[in-house]
């Protein structure tokens, strides 16, 4: 109540010059101070959101996805419980190699080749890594887990039964809510991976829903026509079934049969053709590649690819990001700051490496090792698709953190439910 009372003259000033944003401010409010009072939701609605970051909102000041809306309403309930509670943090492991990558990317920005493009490019993805501290420190439990693969699966199914009613597709590929048939297949992807994954792990009633819901799913990922995705979900579907064996001869079985009866296998078959998409993005990998010797150490500035192609002679892909995040990345951010982010990435897959081999000795619990699978499986699928895409940065730092959050998991089931 007090904190209502001390914002009056706030809301009085908003109602005075805009009610509505004056009534969404008050409702904003009133959110973060359920999430702070019950944190564990916040997992519920960034599980929610994340998925849908093509649902935009206009602000007078501001224009922010769902997920952006979200993020800056959990950030400062959740800052606040954890300043009251430092001690009571779980952070990821070597996470001063994150803060190191953040500080260098921001100063590359600062003092890249045009800082006002990229400056808020780099801001808006520190956000995101702030998100990956916090996603981290609410992941204590397999429940919470769950909830994070629960989101997935659902927000890929949206977008799966979406991209379908919108058919038929301009060029024969499902553009869905993204508008990009790229992005929309690492949706499916993310989705499949989660549907499979809840399979294994709930009852035998429920199981072959999931395993429908999968198979829907990979077949609009089909659609999309995204090679990336495609590719990237073969390697991470082998990956992930790779201890059950039998499910996996049969599922390649089942899918060897149904694929041509389906016209499934022509669409694969014709967009994995080297067509004039691939050469127009073997020049733009050459130009990243150019731009990264120019400026080695500390890149061109995040966010500021296309100013970087004002150096370069490139023509027919002019102003195109690039189509390899590992060399984009490289090219903008630099070798320096790049090899922090490489490093603690490595950090945690090592971590998780020892804690599971400690855990296949113990003979530990089914399901936890089913959710480590199946989160490992979604982020070799992101690595997979990072090669073919410049950068996904919203759904990668949330993947990221959730590999984060596993070390804890396997070293210490006994965590509290949620930060305190």
């Amino acid at each position: 109540m007090t904190f209502f009372i001390a914002l009056t003259p706030l809301y009085t000033w908003w109602i005075a010059q805009a009610p509505l944003l004056s009534l969404g401010l008050i409702v904003v409010v009133f959110v973060e101070l359920l999430l702070y009072r019950y944190p564990q939701w916040i997992l519920v609605v960034l599980a929610f959101s994340f998925m849908f970051g093509e649902l935009n909102i206009q602000l007078s000041f501001a224009f922010l996805n769902l997920y952006d809306a979200v993020s800056l309403c959990c950030i400062p309930v959740w800052g606040l419980r954890r300043l009251r509670n430092w001690h009571e943090g779980q952070w990821p492991r070597a996470a001063w190699l994150s803060v190191f990558y953040l500080i260098l990317l921001m100063l590359g920005a600062i003092w890249g080749l045009n800082p006002h493009k990229g400056i808020p490019s780099a801001i808006r993805y520190e956000m995101y890594f702030f998100n990956l501290f916090m996603i981290c420190d609410l992941l204590r439990t397999l429940s919470h887990f769950k909830t994070m693969l629960y989101g997935i699966a659902f927000g890929a199914a949206c977008h799966a039964l979406y991209g379908v009613t919108l058919g038929p597709w301009e060029g024969g590929r499902m553009y869905g809510l993204p508008g990009q048939p790229n992005e929309l297949g690492l949706y499916l992807t993310f989705g499949t991976l989660a549907m499979l994954g809840l399979g294994l792990l709930e009852k035998k009633k429920i199981r072959f829903f999931w395993y429908v819901c999968a198979l829907f799913t990979a077949a609009s990922l089909v659609m999309t026509g995204s090679r990336g995705s495609m590719i990237a979900f073969v390697v991470a579907f082998i990956w992930m079934m790779r201890r059950y064996k039998k499910m996996l001869f049969i599922a390649l079985c089942f899918g060897a049969m149904l694929l041509p009866q389906s016209g499934l296998m022509s669409r694969i078959e014709s967009r994995m053709t080297l067509d004039e998409s691939v050469a127009e993005r073997w020049i733009i990998l050459q130009n990243s590649i150019e731009m990264f010797k120019a400026h080695p150490a500390f890149g061109s500035g995040f966010g500021q690819f296309v100013a970087g192609y004002q150096e370069m002679d490139d023509v027919k892909a002019k102003g195109k990001p690039s189509h390899c995040y590992y060399i984009g990345n490289a090219a903008t951010v630099g070798l320096i700051p790049f090899s922090f982010l490489v490093l603690f990435v490595f950090v945690q897959l090592r971590e998780i490496r020892r804690s599971f081999a400690k855990l296949a000795k113990q003979e530990g619990d089914f399901q936890l090792r089913i959710t480590v699978n199946c989160f490992l499986a979604i982020f070799v699928g992101l690595l997979v698709a990072l090669w073919t895409r410049g950068g996904a940065e919203r759904l990668s730092t949330v993947s990221l953190a959730c590999v984060c959050a596993l070390p804890a998991l396997l070293s210490d089931q006994k965590r509290p439910l949620c930060a305190s």
